[in-house]
Formats: C-alpha cells, sequence, structure tokens
C-alpha cells in the first residue's frame, strides 16, 4: 500500500515538473526576459523536488559537498532506473503534444499567437524533448499536434480569400460547395489538398496570382512541415 502511495506521490510530482517546466517555455516566449539561467535553476530545484520527495525510500546515502554538490546512491537498478526514465519521456511528450496543440488552437482567438511565436514556442518544446533523448517517434507526434490546425488555417485563408472574387452569378454555387467542403468538422479541411483548391478555383474562374502562390504555400507546408510567407 506504501508503495502505491509513494508512486501516486512521484507522479504527481513529475507531472508538476513538467507543467512547471513547460510553462516556463511559455513565458520566455511572452517575455525574453524571463529566459534566463535563473530559469534553469529553477528547473533543476523542481526536477531534485520531484525525484527525491516522490522517492524518498529509493535512496541509501545522500551527503552534501561545496566540490561535488548532491551525491545520491540508489538502491534500484539501472533497469527500473531506464522504465522510470521511459514513464517521464512519455510525460513529456504528452504535455508537449497538449501545449504545441493548445497554442494553435489559440489562433483562433482574439489573444492569438503569431505564426512565428508558435513556431517559436514548438521549437523550444522539441528542443526541450530531444535533451531528455525522447524516441524520434514520440518527437514525430509532438511536432504534429498541431498540423491539423495549420491545415484548417491555410484552407480557410484561401478559401476567403477567393471568396470575395466569385462572380455574383455563381455566389450560390460557391456557398453551397464551401458548406460541403468544411462543414464537416476539423479533419474535413484536410481534404481540401491543395490540388483539389487549385481545381475548385479554377471552376470558378478566380484562380489568380495571389491564389496560386497561396496553394504553393500550402503545399510546401504538407511537404516539409514548414510555414512559409507568414
Amino acid at each position: 500500500m506504501i508503495g502505491i502511495v509513494t508512486d501516486l506521490i512521484f507522479n504527481i510530482l513529475a507531472l508538476t515538473f513538467f507543467y512547471v517546466l513547460l510553462r516556463t517555455l511559455w513565458s520566455s516566449k511572452k517575455d525574453p526576459k524571463l529566459a534566463t539561467t535563473g530559469n534553469a535553476a529553477v528547473t533543476a530545484i523542481v526536477a531534485v523536488f520531484c525525484a527525491l520527495m516522490g522517492n524518498p525510500d529509493q535512496f541509501q546515502k545522500m551527503s552534501f559537498s561545496l566540490s561535488g554538490g548532491v551525491v545520491v546512491e540508489a538502491r534500484q537498478t539501472i533497469q527500473q532506473a531506464q522504465v522510470t526514465l521511459a514513464q517521464l519521456q512519455k510525460l513529456g511528450s504528452l504535455m508537449g503534444q497538449f501545449m504545441i496543440e493548445e497554442d494553435a488552437v489559440r489562433a483562433r482567438l482574439d489573444s492569438a499567437p503569431s505564426p512565428a511565436e508558435h513556431d517559436a514556442l514548438r521549437h523550444s518544446v522539441l528542443d526541450l524533448l530531444k535533451s531528455i533523448n525522447l524516441p524520434d517517434n514520440e518527437l514525430s507526434k509532438v511536432a504534429a499536434a498541431d498540423r491539423k490546425w495549420i491545415i484548417v488555417d491555410y484552407v480557410i485563408g484561401i478559401l476567403n480569400s477567393a471568396n470575395s472574387r466569385v462572380p455574383d452569378n455563381k455566389k450560390m454555387e460557391w456557398a453551397k460547395i464551401y458548406m460541403q467542403d468544411v462543414g464537416g468538422g476539423i479533419d474535413t479541411y484536410a481534404e481540401l489538398t491543395p490540388n483539389k483548391l487549385e481545381e475548385l478555383l479554377n471552376r470558378f474562374g478566380i484562380l489568380d496570382d495571389d491564389a496560386k502562390l497561396m496553394i504553393g504555400d500550402y503545399q510546401y507546408y504538407l511537404q516539409t512541415g514548414i510555414r512559409r510567407h507568414t
């Protein structure tokens, strides 16, 4: 029973650690003055606190020295340590996915981050997760957490720009097609590929140079995961 309670405490504190760490990144993105070595110190303290308070029974000896810092001898095996690291990596992956997607969703609100601000947060989260050796497959999940929302932004931007150029005698037909294509939820936007959008705009005679440029940017993002001309 004691072991279960201890594990529970550790998991809660580990979650707190990642939350504080990622919120620090968030704050640093908004105010570069906060991105100092002080943040690293706070992070280190929180990490040690989580490890020690969450697992007091897993350490035999602790000593402090000016030269050596904190010395800890653990009773647990290397295998158990690897399991704990894997759990923390998984937790970091989930928290990273949440933060990146949540920041992308904010693009629909008045407090929306600019594409550059969102990309800065995204890179910071990915760099942090790389530093704890998160496996490539998990890093890919985190990196793609905002993909569906960025696709939505591209498709809406292209369609809204084209809407003003639709001839009056085709506006009803355009409105009907528009609702059919984007009225089924977020995932339906991905079905509007660059080729389909180009065909649609060409069908209504509104495929001009600006539309081609926007569609080209959309295609480039799908191929590379990088936004340009933002």
